[in-house]
């Protein structure tokens, strides 16, 4: 190794430690306090809060490291899929009203391209717009303004768009000794708060690195007391599908709701038609020719044979053209277990009724851009009754295939598997996300055999192990089976794991 390379790896090493003794520090300091003034309990109620913010950054800082390693090896996939612009940044300014409203701060958006249909990364695009305005607004004083715009740009590649967004705010700006090293790892310099808030000193890093995997550039002005200008450069395809030779295939029991859903959907271009009921759907699929229809809309309560039975028998059929269809669940059952379960079924996604047509249209075609993203019922069977009949504790989980990997929902086994009483209790304790849910020596392997996995196969389909930490210490090891799969917000991953450690020795 280089003296170069040894020098900035003990660098980042050093960051590291000094960013941590920050909250670690904090931590300490409030515990004893707090167990000094339990009588107080105004104090103590101080004590906890901020000891749960101290806890919050550290949870935060160890998500960033983990982060930074994986964009760093290389191992990050583009993840292409359709999507809107305007959609997409309402989705990302919703999740700041509430944040800019508490600090009367004006925040607007303006959009001005000739495409706005694109295939895009969602997921990665996303995360550069959200850490660059939670930077802006960390930074912003009250009553202070920020600015999204973005526009296209001439670009001379055929069939893509370049857009270019700038986030501007009038915050106090950035010093001009730090903005050369802006996108360095802990350019900050310090892990003190800045303006009052305490940074992990590695979002425009992780930022920089996900422009650097989009083919795009990122660059800053600048000035104290003067704001702050990021403007973000990125070329993406234009969504050139054309829906007029498609055919869906619609299972709709009630008249009224089908003659809405064809008649909108005809007027997209698409070719529609309807099965009254499941056992309908499925003698018009097997009846069809391979490749006459190009997608199902399934109602889930219909009579004779309800849509999560219809696929099933679908997706059992002999010819691979009827059994491997994608299945769009479109039903007024939309509460989170009703998205679970028609995922588990092996349906591709879930739109609910009433459905907004422009959300339907960006599903049906995320869905045809990844056919195969279904769960598939008789491999995760057969890996849940091999482990249930070897004695093994299993469990289930949904994860974000995202820049943080965000947990959203965890079974009562999943939590028994490490120690903690409920789902809640398991989140706290792996802060709510798969990278740390993975033991830190296992996690840059697991996600180099997942997308290997995920990339070599048509299955969509992982097999991994790695070791994991209990809540009181002890070191399990767990097998588990994962499926992508669209959830009709976004791509997600479904996790069956099973503990093995005790008859690892024994497979």
């Amino acid at each position: 190794m280089s003296k170069k390379k040894n020098s900035a790896n003990t660098s980042f090493i050093f960051n590291i430690a000094h960013k941590m003794l920050t909250p670690l520090n904090a931590m300490t300091e409030f515990t004893n306090l707090l167990e000094n003034n339990l009588d107080d309990e105004e104090q103590a109620r101080e004590c906890i809060k901020k000891i749960k913010q101290s806890s919050e950054f550290m949870h935060s800082f160890i998500n960033n490291i983990l982060e930074t390693a994986r964009l760093e090896s290389g191992i990050a996939m583009v993840e292409e899929a359709y999507g809107n612009v305007h959609i997409l940044m309402k989705a990302v300014a919703k999740e700041f009203q509430g944040l800019m409203k508490k600090k009367n701060i004006q925040f607007s958006t303006n959009i001005d391209v000739k495409h706005p249909d694109i295939m895009v990364d969602f997921t990665k695009v996303k995360g550069i717009l959200l850490n660059l305005i939670s930077n802006a607004h960390k930074y912003t004083p009250e009553g202070g303004q920020i600015t999204v715009t973005i526009k296209e740009l001439d670009y001379d590649k055929p069939d893509y768009a370049l857009y270019q967004t700038t986030i501007s705010d009038t915050g106090k700006g950035i010093p001009q000794d730090i903005l050369p090293f802006i996108f360095d790892a802990f350019a900050t310099s310090s892990s003190a708060p800045q303006g009052g808030v305490l940074s992990t000193g590695l979002g425009m890093h992780i930022v920089k690195e996900l422009v650097t995997i989009l083919n795009g550039t990122i660059d800053v002005k600048s000035r104290d007391g003067q704001g702050t200008n990021f403007i973000v450069t990125i070329p993406h395809r234009i969504n050139t599908q054309i829906t007029k030779d498609m055919r869906i295939l619609l299972a709709e029991d009630n008249e009224l709701n089908a003659d809405i859903a064809i008649a909108l959907l005809e007027d997209r271009g698409f070719t529609v038609e309807r099965a009254a009921d499941g056992k309908q759907c499925v003698d018009m699929m097997q009846a069809s020719e391979p490749g006459y229809y190009n997608i199902v809309l399934m109602d889930v309560e219909m009579p004779y044979v309800n849509g999560h039975q219809a696929t099933k028998i679908i997706r059992k059929l002999r010819n691979p053209a009827h059994s491997t269809i994608p299945i769009i669940a479109m039903t007024a059952n939309a509460s989170d277990r009703d998205k679970r379960e028609t995922l588990l079924v092996g349906m591709n996604a879930h739109v609910a009724k009433p459905f907004d047509v422009d959300k339907l249209y960006a599903t049906i075609f995320n869905v045809l851009a990844h056919k195969n993203y279904y769960i598939q019922t008789d491999g995760l069977e057969t890996f849940r009754k091999k482990y249930t009949n070897l004695g093994c504790k299993c469990g289930f989980f949904i994860y974000n295939v995202d820049w943080d990997e965000k947990i959203t929902y965890a079974d009562q086994g999943t939590a028994e598997i490490f120690g903690c009483e409920n789902a809640a209790d398991f989140m706290h304790l792996v802060g709510g996300t798969f990278k740390t849910m993975v033991h830190a020596n296992d996690i840059e392997q697991v996600q180099k055999a997942i997308n290997q996995q995920q990339e070599s196969s048509s299955l969509n389909l992982d097999l991994v192990d790695y070791d994991i930490i209990r809540k009181d210490g002890a070191i399990r090891h767990l097998a588990d089976i994962g499926y992508k799969v669209f959830d009709g917000e976004r791509l997600v991953y479904f996790v069956y794991i099973a503990d093995i450690t005790d008859i690892k020795q024994k497979l």
